[in-house]
């Protein structure tokens, strides 16, 4: 049986104190990595980096949208955050991602190119993205893709 004692609560603090600072130096980062924030990109942006963590989660039903799974990219870019999640949502970013294939520990950029209505009004407009790993090897063209 454990026992646990309750800090009490100051009320004049300022800020919350930092949770990962009870952590071993390994919990803290896997508590930053699992809470690092969304990428919210406008047309233009591109983000760099290494991918530290792969992971599929489920979002909940939204409106019509049924529950469905996403995958999550937490990239390493290096910069004051270090830290930045990636969620795939569109159709574009995931078939970007299909073609490259990356894995951990590879270093990926994406670029948001921005809304887009097809010239067919009658089709939705969609995301677009270019995904590159620019450290890669290139990979020849796979015909048997095409059957």
């Amino acid at each position: 049986m454990s026992t646990r004692t309750q800090t009490p609560k100051d009320d004049t603090a300022d800020t919350q104190p930092d949770p990962t600072a009870i952590l071993s130096p390994e919990m803290a980062e896997a508590q930053k990595r699992a809470t690092a924030p969304g990428w919210r990109p406008t047309a233009g942006d591109t983000i760099t980096g290494k991918i530290v963590d792969m992971v599929v989660r489920k979002l909940r039903p939204i409106a019509d949208k049924p529950a469905r799974n996403i995958l999550v990219l937490v990239l390493d870019t290096g910069d004051a955050e270090r830290y930045t999640s990636v969620h795939v949502l569109h159709s574009v970013l995931q078939a970007g991602l299909d073609n490259i294939r990356p894995t951990k520990g590879d270093r990926i950029s994406i670029a948001y190119l921005g809304k887009f209505q097809p010239e067919d009004d009658s089709k939705d407009p969609y995301h677009n993205y270019v995904v590159t790993a620019p450290d890669a090897a290139e990979v020849p063209f796979n015909w048997d893709r095409l059957s």
